[in-house]
């Protein structure tokens, strides 16, 4: 099966301030959901330690439960959830988490800005994938990817990932899901059929060699996106972690232990002209400079207002980095911007001033009414789930109401 479409099946909203979302009741599907999550944080967990993964243990046993502290020069602080990291965590491993953040702020510095990205998702068939395949496999196979895309679709340069599970499966399911510049079609960003179908064809010719099949065909998916709302969507979707922890407790202990070794390795990789000394040269000829959003920046603990890379704060004497439990931290002169971060008043003050400052003229007289009932909708939606500590439910509810 392979595709050829303009966009995603998924939505593309710009994301909105989080900084917008103030915070009410707390429903009881949502205190279900935590009590959910602390269930499977503790079955996660129990694993580890008896499969002797002692060190994922005590991240997974200690995640969130602690605060850090940034400032800049100027007095500017912003707090940090200390999380720990790991894709199987019912926290970390949820899309607008941390780690998502962490790692698409390092594809966006790469990828964002091109005027078309393709996208192209390479799928092992199901068998293959429940052969967990050793790392000299999945290191040919990524170079293979890689060639197809260069050889078949000129692509210059590409961010490869590997994605454990698909989207609606639980079970391991392995592939490749490819970000690359579209900059040899003519300003157009589709392909022939018959390119795709070659491409195609070469990835299938390439498992049946690495694994001594015989298949006939294989899985691929070709899709582009080509506004910047788009792009900042898909590389957050392609930088989320595929072994979230619903999908992890259902997979086989081999399976589990498959993926924890496999996700040690770099599963995000760059190709061609992404490379070495070579991208800066690329980068200044195709990319056009982005304004980073607020999200962007305080996700990487820089000051909206100064523009400052934050520090750590330190302890004058001792020297370490102070840590704070929520109880300690300055509630009050600091607020929530997401689940994991708090900003200082004079921030979030920025931050909605820079917000109320946008155009937002409607264009039309339907627009301003489909304008008016989203806000309806938004308003509705904030009153019934509106839990600070998780944005992806809030978002999931809302498209729910769509």
């Amino acid at each position: 099966m392979i595709e050829n479409t303009s966009v995603l099946d998924v939505d593309f909203a710009a994301e909105s301030g989080h900084y917008l979302d103030n915070s009410a009741k707390v429903s009881n599907v949502l205190k279900n959901s935590n009590l959910q999550q602390k269930e499977l944080s503790r079955s996660i967990a129990k694993f580890l330690y008896n499969s002797g993964h002692e060190k994922y243990g005590d991240r997974l046993s200690s995640c969130g439960q602690e605060w850090l502290p940034f400032s800049d020069t100027a007095g500017h602080q912003i707090w940090g959830l200390k999380a720990c990291g790991l894709p199987f965590c019912p926290t970390c491993g949820k899309p607008g988490s941390s780690l998502n953040q962490k790692r698409s702020n390092r594809v966006k510095d790469i990828l964002l800005g091109f005027p078309c990205i393709g996208h192209f998702v390479f799928t092992l068939p199901k068998e293959v994938s429940a052969s967990l395949p050793g790392s000299d496999k999945i290191n040919r196979l990524y170079k293979l990817v890689w060639e197809i895309l260069r050889d078949w679709l000129n692509a210059e340069a590409a961010v490869i990932v590997l994605h454990f599970c698909g989207d609606k499966k639980d079970d391991l399911h392995l592939h490749f899901d490819c970000s690359f510049p579209v900059l040899h079609t003519n300003g157009d960003c589709w392909y022939p059929p018959r390119v795709l179908d070659m491409a195609r064809a070469q990835w299938t010719a390439g498992i049946n060699a690495v694994f001594k099949t015989f298949y006939l065909d294989s899985v691929g998916h070709y899709n582009f996106v080509n506004t910047l709302a788009q792009e900042h969507h898909l590389i957050k979707y392609v930088t989320r972690s595929t072994m979230s922890a619903e999908k992890f407790v259902e997979l086989s202990e081999a399976e589990k232990n498959y993926c924890l070794v496999q996700g040690k390795k770099k599963i995000i990789r760059y190709y061609g002209e992404f490379v070495g000394k070579k991208k800066i040269k690329f980068l200044a000829k195709y990319k056009v400079d982005v304004e980073r959003t607020p999200g962007d920046l305080i996700s990487r603990r820089i000051c909206p207002i100064c523009n400052e890379k934050m520090k750590l704060a330190k302890d004058k004497e001792s020297g370490k980095v102070k840590r704070a439990f929520l109880d300690d931290i300055p509630l009050t002169q600091l607020e929530r911007y997401d689940g994991h971060t708090f900003v200082d008043k004079q921030i979030m003050a920025f931050l909605r001033s820079q917000e109320a400052n946008k155009p937002k003229p409607p264009g039309s007289l339907l627009e301003a009414i489909c304008q008016q009932e989203t806000l309806d909708i938004i308003e509705k939606a904030k009153n019934e789930v509106l839990d600070e500590t998780c944005e992806e439910t809030f978002e999931e509810t809302l498209l729910a109401k769509w």
